[in-house]
């Protein structure tokens, strides 16, 4: 596809791709903790608990 082998497209997937997702997930967060008017704390624990997974 375009040139590039398999091998090329699953590495630029695996780093751009999942790292991508791991921001959007963080984004998540934050706006979960923002729209919840969680303080500093909350939000603290909020990005432990929740992106301590990744």
């Amino acid at each position: 596809m375009f040139g590039f082998t398999e091998e090329q497209i699953a590495a630029f997937g695996m780093t751009f791709g999942v790292g991508g997702l791991m921001l959007y997930m963080l984004f998540i967060i934050g706006q979960l903790a923002w729209e919840s008017k969680a303080g500093k704390f909350g939000f603290f624990v909020m990005m432990l608990g929740l992106a301590f997974g990744m």
